[in-house]
């Protein structure tokens, strides 16, 4: 290994970004005395506006900075791995159809001939994208589509909680949404600071799940 090469994805625009992965390049480099190359990999909803950049009169650094939805949604859509398939939500969907796409997925999912256990697995990770996305269930017009990605009767990602107009069923459910969200992030092996920022919960809420 001649060097070292740091992913890490962010939902939000951070405007300390910069220094937060200056931080972690000094730390490898002092750690393992090789060089550092950083990409950090934008998926959330609309153009990142984080510097990418710090240039100072005693310090220069940079990092690779990706944007998930400058990327065509074929080129995951294309691909031969369901799991990479589903990325196409997160892609450049150009001015093709939404829920078209999400159709297509959803027909993959299907037609790999595989359980209702890991189908559900897969739908359930389709709806973490769609979130990220800011596609909510009241966004899929195609009611057919919407009964296959959300199957359960009350989604546990969209629930609404409201039990007799009371605002505090509403909060429980968006804190029951998080906790599901946080809970699949961490089965893909993401890290607890990465689950922190995308669900704002707290980094012992994710630890204790």
């Amino acid at each position: 290994m001649d060097k070292i090469s740091l992913f890490e994805y962010q939902r939000d625009n951070e405007k300390n970004m910069a220094f937060r992965m200056a931080e972690y390049s000094i730390m490898l480099q002092r750690k393992y005395g090789l060089p550092v190359t950083q990409f950090v990999i934008y998926i959330g909803a609309g153009k990142p506006s984080m510097p990418m950049r710090i240039r100072n009169k005693y310090l220069h650094f940079w990092y690779n900075l990706l944007t998930f939805s400058d990327i065509d949604y074929q080129v995951f859509l294309n691909s031969d791995k369901i799991e990479q398939k589903m990325l196409a939500i997160l892609g450049d969907l150009q001015i093709e159809d939404t829920e078209m796409i999400l159709q297509k997925i959803v027909q993959e999912i299907e037609n790999k001939g595989i359980g209702e256990l890991e189908q559900g697995r897969y739908l359930k990770q389709l709806r973490v994208l769609m979130q990220l996305r800011n596609l909510e269930k009241t966004s899929i017009k195609n009611m057919a589509l919407t009964g296959k990605i959300f199957v359960e009767e009350k989604d546990i990602l969209y629930i609404r909680g409201e039990i007799n107009g009371e605002i505090k069923g509403e909060i429980k459910g968006k804190m029951e949404g998080k906790m599901e969200i946080a809970q699949e992030l961490k089965k893909e092996g993401l890290s607890n600071e990465f689950i922190a920022k995308t669900t704002k919960l707290s980094i012992q809420e994710i630890e204790a799940l």
